[in-house]
């Protein structure tokens, strides 16, 4: 549940408290299994059963389902499952003491102005209900890379363009590409990645327009020690979407510091992203959050939580801020 004091004066979006029932409801069914000769295989169905996004197929991508192979050569994946450039990100503002804080969950309360900057905090690369193949080598000292090819991804996941999700419009041929390292000094902890995707154009016969292909990437890192942990990214999304002749400046980044002492933990998190677009489709936006998250563990798989999270929005001159404070609890077996 959760209350929020909105400042945007669309009354038609209007809603200030109610309750949502949980960032996702899902079902995992896991198998695995290793041959005589040492090679392991195995599949995962999610099954997604949250309000009407029920079903293998779901909506966003929520359902789905992945087989992989695995090996001392690394392995393979195969399905609708995230890339390597979304598993090998480092995601800065979602380390969840809390229920994700800036992440996802207070959109529910948000009202802002349209075409205010979505996912703007950390960048998550929304192929996930995509049909691809990723390969992943295996971790050397510390080291891993992987790199995913998706025959077609669904526009609206980078462009913010609705009419580009089904059918004609998608963007091609799109390769994620990801690298992390992670390390040990003297009980200090460091973790850097580095990922981005590419693709061709989207081209939509029905609209006779062309969108730019997608060029976007992110750089992170974590510290930890004890308790304490604290991370940092930045991130471009390049000319994702525009249309031929329009220039995109699409940048953000991000701060995050977490400590955690027993059953307790506590997160901090500050974002910043801007959106300039000129030519045909001329825009300006900026975000500005930031959110403050706590949980404390009651028993094994039992977790309350609560965030407070400040927004602020500024869209081609029409500007809205919000504060959203939630709690519940979260339930995994």
């Amino acid at each position: 549940g959760g209350f929020a004091n909105n400042s945007y004066a669309d009354s038609a979006k209007h809603r200030d408290s109610g309750f949502v029932a949980g960032r996702w409801t899902d079902v995992y069914f896991n198998g695995e299994m290793t041959a005589d000769n040492g090679l392991t295989y195995g599949a995962q169905i999610r099954i997604a059963a949250n309000g009407t996004n029920v079903g293998l197929a779901g909506l966003s991508g929520l359902g789905r389902q992945y087989i992989w192979l695995k090996g001392s050569w690394g392995s393979i994946e195969a399905g609708t499952w995230t890339g390597a450039e979304t598993a090998l990100n480092l995601n800065i503002a979602g380390q969840y003491k809390g229920n994700g804080g800036l992440d996802y969950s207070y959109k529910s309360y948000i009202v802002a102005p349209t075409g205010y900057i979505e996912r703007s905090v950390n960048p998550h690369f929304w192929d996930v209900g995509q049909a691809k193949v990723t390969y992943y080598t295996p971790v050397f000292n510390g080291f891993q890379a992987g790199v995913s090819y998706t025959p077609t991804v669904g526009g609206a996941s980078y462009a913010g363009k609705a009419d580009h999700i089904a059918g004609d419009g998608q963007f091609k041929d799109e390769i994620g590409y990801a690298a992390q390292w992670k390390g040990d000094m003297g009980g200090t902890t460091v973790t850097v990645s580095a990922v981005g995707a590419v693709s061709d154009d989207a081209v939509d016969n029905a609209k006779r327009e062309t969108r730019q292909g997608v060029e976007m990437f992110q750089i992170g890192g974590i510290v930890s020690h004890a308790g304490f942990s604290a991370g940092a990214a930045v991130w471009d999304y390049g000319g994702s979407g525009t249309l031929p002749g329009d220039s995109q400046d699409y940048t953000g980044w991000v701060l995050d510091a977490t400590y955690s002492f027993g059953p307790y933990g506590i997160e901090i998190s500050y974002a910043h992203a801007e959106k300039v677009v000129t030519g045909m489709e001329a825009s300006e936006s900026t975000f500005d959050g930031w959110a403050l998250q706590i949980g404390y563990a009651v028993a094994p798989g039992l977790k309350w939580y609560a965030d407070l999270v400040g927004a602020e929005f500024d869209v081609n001159g029409e500007t809205a801020d919000s504060t959203v404070v939630l709690t519940g609890v979260n339930v995994n077996f």
